[in-house]
């Protein structure tokens, strides 16, 4: 097998076995259609099977039932993987074997695994980790094909992980991805600790208990088909308290929450959209009652009525009652938008006191209203009660933000919060922020981690750490001067000039029209509309 020359000396890197030693007990054995590791058969194929694969379950199935399908092979894997080790390398240290899964799954081209730290301890089962992922296969050919989410997508990643860790230390071991590629970080970034550790109470360990783990999964009664049982929200949408995150529009929700109407929350990506959701189903029917996501992309008409209809069960908080949060509503289908429309419209139907609706869009209001993806009769029964998150560049309390995110990314780390000083304080209050919380979140992580323990943060550090985006808001100065000159000529046709811009953009993406939409800065909805314009 070839390898790099300039990577030659990292095959050696590590404990064992080394990537050296596993790529020599490799065997490739093409005329009997045969591939064996350390005589256990292997199968190589395109990346892009896993994403279409995924594409075709969350159309089957949704995106539920994939996220639990999907981590629970990746953990069955990360499992089978770890006895593999155990029964080819018998006289192993246990140390070693353990560290292997990280070069099994470079090996196997998955991802490269950077470690931030590794502490275990076998005989006392303690244990916590964190894991830079770069080059994530299932992260790397998400984007490829969808653009950015905001959700992260490495759901066998993360199951395998926690599968293999899960064996070596007998113990339930779960992981979290708190950063990942797809939702537009430079990569993935994943935190692991034992189930206890996490806590009996934690979203991701009730998940793993209930529909993970194999030996459990035939008497656990499953959850509503509606359900998303554990998207991982970033952190600033997750943990920040209303009184920082949402004072802008506190008196708002406050409001809302009081009323029995579907709400309209708009903002910009990363405003807070889904922490204000979060608010206001709390507030109505407390933390133990249903909290449904929906991807309005995702959801045909037959798949948003059954979703609507679910009935509300009680919680084993006893809380009642239940919340669907349909996000991205102008992406809704025509015919879906008609069956929520006769839903809103039916005067008993199965929105009722016990069923909140609500709509998000990373569209302001007055987009909607113009919009022609959004039918009007839906508009006006959604933005009775309209929410309207600021983007960052619009708060003036962007210090006091920065404080509590910095607190909570101090504290996942186990860090002590470092002081900001002076500078750093006008650096942040002068700073735009184009992408919203994610965009602060990441300054401040990168920041931390420049800065050595219990000293302050300074203007110089956040500039280091500072991912400074691509500026699409003007043009090149010579490209609006011949815009000026052919304007002057009477030589300009707009018609024309969409259709360069168009071409241009597909050929420069190789004819996929997400990453085309993506170099244009739309969506690929607003992409494929666009083009079916075209005369």
């Amino acid at each position: 097998m070839k390898v790099n020359s300039q990577q030659d000396a990292l095959l050696d890197r590590g404990g064992n076995p080394t990537l050296r030693e596993l790529l020599d007990r490799m065997a490739f054995s093409p005329a009997n259609g045969h591939i064996n590791l350390s005589g256990a058969r292997m199968i190589l194929q395109k990346a892009s099977y896993g994403s279409r694969l995924r594409e075709e379950l969350i159309e089957r199935h949704g995106r539920d039932e994939t996220l639990i399908l999907l981590t629970r092979l990746g953990y069955r894997a990360g499992v089978e993987d770890a006895e593999f080790v155990r029964a080819s390398w018998p006289y192993l240290n246990l140390g070693d074997a353990f560290t292997a899964g990280t070069r099994l799954h470079a090996m196997c081209g998955m991802v490269r695994v950077e470690t931030v730290f590794n502490d275990f301890d076998f005989k006392k089962g303690k244990f916590a980790a964190e894991f830079i992922w770069h080059d994530g296969v299932e992260g790397g050919e998400y984007c490829k094909h969808h653009g950015t989410t905001d959700q992260p997508v490495c759901w066998g990643q993360l199951g395998y992980a926690s599968g293999y860790a899960s064996f070596y230390l007998d113990k339930l071991v779960v992981y979290k991805e708190v950063q990942c590629v797809a939702t537009g970080s430079p990569h993935c970034r994943i935190v692991g600790k034992t189930a206890e550790s996490w806590g009996d109470d934690d979203e991701f360990v009730q998940l793993y208990r209930q529909e993970i783990l194999p030996a459990r999964r035939s008497s656990v009664k499953r959850p509503p088909i509606g359900h998303r049982f554990a998207t991982n929200p970033t952190t600033s949408e997750r943990t920040h308290k209303p009184s920082v995150l949402l004072a802008p529009v506190k008196a708002q929700l406050d409001e809302a929450a009081s009323i029995n109407l579907p709400v309209l929350i708009t903002g910009p990506e990363g405003s807070g959209k889904r922490a204000a959701a979060k608010f206001l189903h709390h507030t109505r029917f407390g933390h133990g009652a249903a909290l449904h996501w929906l991807s309005a992309f995702e959801l045909d008409a037959e798949q948003l009525g059954m979703r609507l209809t679910t009935k509300p069960k009680g919680s084993t908080k006893g809380a009642s009652g239940q919340t669907f949060v349909l996000e991205d509503v102008e992406r809704l289908s025509d015919q879906a938008q008609q069956v929520l429309i006769e839903m809103l419209s039916a005067p008993a139907g199965p929105l009722s006191e016990q069923t909140r609706l609500i709509a998000t869009s990373r569209r302001t209001s007055s987009e909607l209203a113009q919009s022609s993806t959004l039918r009007a009769g839906l508009y006006f029964r959604l933005s009775v009660l309209s929410i309207s998150m600021p983007s960052l560049s619009g708060r003036e309390d962007i210090l006091k933000l920065a404080g509590e995110i910095l607190r909570i990314v101090s504290e996942r780390h186990n860090r002590q919060a470092p002081r900001l000083t002076d500078d750093a304080k006008t650096y942040l209050s002068n700073r735009r922020f184009p992408g919203n919380l994610p965009e602060i979140e990441a300054l401040l992580t990168a920041a931390l981690f420049r800065t050595s323990r219990q000293q302050s943060i300074d203007a110089a550090t956040l500039r280091r750490s500072a991912i400074e985006p691509t500026s699409n808001e003007d043009l090149p100065a010579s490209l609006k001067a011949e815009i000026d000159r052919a304007i002057f000529r009477g030589s300009l046709s707009i018609d024309a000039l969409n259709e360069h811009i168009y071409r241009a953009a597909i050929s420069a993406a190789g004819n996929n029209l997400s990453r085309a939409a993506r170099l244009l800065s739309i969506s690929r909805a607003q992409f494929s509309y666009r083009l079916s314009r075209r005369s």
